[in-house]
């Protein structure tokens, strides 16, 4: 997302291929994860979640890429809420409202 010209390239078929061959094995790593390791792997999925969140609004109407992204956002939710435990989800979420401040405050000043 922050490479130099990725927003004018993201909509060539070349650099969609490419997107879904790095989203769709996270997929399948989303969808395998063993409850012993469910914060390694969510702590190594969060910042590609992340991302995602923006690759919507740049995919917005591409249907292939907005389905795996929602893909990767349901496995997650199916296979590893139910095990963090709650100081982790309580972190993500003071962090996620943190970042969210500070965009906010970023668009006002």
């Amino acid at each position: 997302m922050q490479a130099p010209g990725f927003q004018s390239s993201c909509q060539q078929l070349d650099t969609k291929w490419s997107l879904l061959g790095v989203l769709e094995p996270m997929c399948g790593l989303a969808g395998c994860v063993r409850v012993a390791y469910v914060h390694e792997f969510f702590g190594f999925l969060l910042p590609i979640l992340r991302v995602c969140v923006s690759l919507l609004e740049l995919y917005t109407g591409v249907g292939d890429v907005v389905a795996v992204i929602l893909e990767l956002f349901v496995l997650v939710s199916e296979n590893y809420t139910v095990f963090l435990d709650q100081v982790c989800v309580i972190r993500v979420a003071t962090e996620e409202v943190k970042g969210h401040q500070r965009d906010w405050l970023t668009q006002m000043g």
